[in-house]
């Protein structure tokens, strides 16, 4: 088992077995990176200004910061070219500016497509191409520890229909030893469908401020814990 998983207990009204959890020093949870695109050149159809898209930043800030991320919000005026944000998340993902970090967390917001989101200049950024930055091979200091990316972007033109919740409890065999391993990557809709959003809020960012994926304190000890049970890796 790797060196940064740990076994948690239940709390005493759960009858299951003890939850598989990352060990996180509370003293040096991570830090978060949060991408926030609002103007577009030209701000027209399909790249309409993302207003209000500052109060989800603004939650998510202090999501993070209640966690004990170090938090790094950028652009700060809300738009960047695609060689400004490349830049930006390159930067980040040195592997030298997680040594001795817990985890990582990386938010999105942007317009985009199946695959990729755009800058302010209409560029595209494949999110292949970002989670790849933090695979093991580059960014060794984050080797088996967990890698939070939350994408607030279309994936497509597509709205959904409703329809029952069905969960699946199938168990996951994660390899331990892919460069890809320990990633885990929420996005705000499924493949070729619209994400949705409000003036005054973005249901995505809402329902990760307000979810229990992080326990600030499990039953009572150390630092912020990502509860494996709890996520669903898309």
């Amino acid at each position: 088992m790797s060196t940064h998983l740990a076994k948690l207990p239940q709390p005493s009204n759960d009858n299951d077995s003890p939850i598989e959890a990352y060990k996180v020093d509370k003293d040096n949870v991570g830090k978060a990176l949060i991408v926030n695109i609002k103007h577009y050149s030209g701000d027209k159809k399909p790249f309409n200004l993302r207003a209000g898209s500052e109060k989800d930043v603004e939650s998510m800030r202090k999501v993070f910061q209640k966690l004990g991320f170090k938090v790094q919000v950028t652009p700060t005026k809300y738009e960047g070219t695609k060689g400004e944000v490349e830049k930006i998340l390159k930067d980040f993902a040195s592997s030298d500016n997680h040594v001795g970090m817990s985890m990582t967390a990386v938010c999105i917001m942007a317009h985009g497509d199946d695959g990729y989101f755009c800058t302010s200049d209409k560029e595209k950024i494949f999110l292949e191409d970002v989670y790849e930055l933090f695979n093991g091979d580059k960014c060794q200091s984050l080797n088996g520890k967990p890698k939070l990316f939350f994408i607030q972007a279309c994936r497509g033109t597509q709205s959904q229909g409703g329809g029952k919740i069905v969960a699946d409890s199938q168990p996951i065999d994660q390899p331990l030893t892919a460069v890809c391993a320990h990633f885990v990557v929420v996005y705000a809709t499924i493949r070729k469908n619209v994400a949705y959003k409000e003036v005054d809020k973005i249901y995505f960012a809402q329902c990760i401020t307000l979810s229990n994926i992080f326990r600030p304190r499990p039953f009572g000890t150390g630092g912020p814990t990502v509860r494996i049970k709890t996520i669903t890796i898309i």
